[in-house]
């Protein structure tokens, strides 16, 4: 064997064991306890599994899939609450620039064509951690970051009946402008939220 083959097929061999090593190596994060966080896809499994705790049937599950696009396009949110064992307790997300739903067209005047609108969702807390403020903790989160982003309208979608929910929401601010339902699930009757940042 001449020693450029050999040289060759050395590297091929450590190249190959620095792929297997990577691939059995998981990922490494800091989780910090007791944290508000801006989240990253590295927290997918996290978010799957709260909501899969905290499923009550006021909110619409998301997938792996609506996750890594969600990350992949880098213009949103999602926030994150931790507890004392670094466990994710709260999560809310915030997509920015979003287009109105039907019902609302009519509702807001956008001829100026300086109105920027933002839609908070996915608001979960853990059924161990809710009574603490977390939700609340969440909106503010989402409504600072679309604050500083140049955000002019913020809303959210809310079950109906969801009360506990909705007292949330009220308490920032926002008002109910419309009943009807979900642009994602037609068979969900949602109140329609706006606060005018």
């Amino acid at each position: 064997m001449s020693a450029a083959t050999l040289g060759a097929y050395r590297a091929d061999i450590s190249q190959l064991i620095s792929d297997f090593v990577a691939a059995e190596r998981p990922a490494f994060r800091f989780v910090r306890k007791n944290a508000t966080l801006r989240l990253d896809a590295s927290w997918i499994d996290d978010i799957l599994t709260l909501q899969a705790v905290s499923a009550d049937g006021q909110t619409i599950l998301r997938d792996r899939a609506y996750l890594e696009d969600f990350f992949a396009r880098g213009t949103d949110t999602i926030f994150g609450i931790t507890d004392s064992a670094g466990r994710l307790v709260g999560q809310a997300t915030t997509k920015m620039d979003v287009t109105l739903p039907s019902i609302l067209k009519s509702s807001f005047n956008e001829a100026s064509g300086a109105e920027r609108h933002a839609i908070i969702g996915c608001v979960t807390v853990h059924p161990d951690a809710r009574g603490q403020g977390l939700m609340g903790k969440l909106i503010d989160l989402c409504l600072e970051d679309a604050k500083s982003r140049g955000i002019t309208d913020t809303h959210a979608r809310v079950k109906l009946g969801n009360e506990a929910s909705l007292k949330n929401f009220l308490k920032k601010d926002f008002s109910v402008v419309a009943t009807g339902p979900s642009p994602e699930d037609k068979a969900r009757v949602v109140d329609f939220l706006h606060l005018k940042m």
